[in-house]
């Protein structure tokens, strides 16, 4: 179990008896179990899209108003997962100064004659009036599509599937926040969620 998750379920200890119990019971879960991969399945791995975990936190009170209707539940996780998908396009921004434009793009004029179709291939964007290169590429994306593989689970739910290596979680998105495991400085932790709280687990590919 990685040291992330591990310090989350102890969090979760600390404020349920019961939670407790089920993470002090024994079940070998640190068995360094290793398996190796041929050549081959190593190369078609790295090929393939990656998979994460993402968990969804919705409050009791909202959730069991959406539940009863799938396509509003369905919206909502859209809404809430829109601003780290990549095809969600953002507010213009600058990713080259007109002077740094130019210099670069003769650099390279030889290969693209259109200088426009060079702007889009390597930095997704177009001129604008004033002759920076301006691009929507959303890049706080984490992911390109998902599949949502649970509902309404509870942290007794969660904490059950965590222990049984059931399950092995990437991000939590909390109150509009997206914590990202590997770099966790600006994350809403779980063990900050409610305890009322539902969760839907989301596999996104990336």
């Amino acid at each position: 179990m990685d040291e992330f998750i591990k310090n989350e379920l102890e969090g979760f200890c600390d404020k349920s008896p019961v939670l407790k119990e089920m993470f002090t019971m024994p079940q070998e879960l640190n068995n360094d179990i290793h398996l190796k991969e041929s050549i081959t399945e190593t190369i078609l791995s790295s090929i393939k899209k990656t998979k994460s975990t993402l968990l969804l936190v919705i409050s009791s009170e909202l959730y069991e108003t959406l539940v009863n209707d799938k396509d509003l539940l369905n919206s909502y996780i859209d809404q809430q997962l829109a601003p780290w998908h990549e095809d969600t396009l953002v507010e213009p921004y600058i990713v080259l100064k007109k002077e740094e434009a130019i210099e670069e793009y003769l650099e390279n004029e030889e290969d693209y004659p259109d200088k426009n179709d060079y702007y889009m291939k390597n930095y997704g964007g177009i001129l604008n009036e004033n002759g920076d290169v301006i691009s929507q590429i959303n890049e706080n994306a984490e992911y390109s599509s998902y599949t949502i593989k649970n509902y309404g689970m509870k942290v007794t739910d969660i904490m059950e599937m965590i222990l049984s290596d059931k399950l092995s979680f990437t991000y939590i998105l909390h109150d509009g926040h997206l914590c990202n495991k590997k770099n966790n400085d600006s994350i809403n932790k779980l063990t900050e969620c409610d305890q009322n709280s539902y969760f839907v687990v989301i596999e996104c590919l990336s």
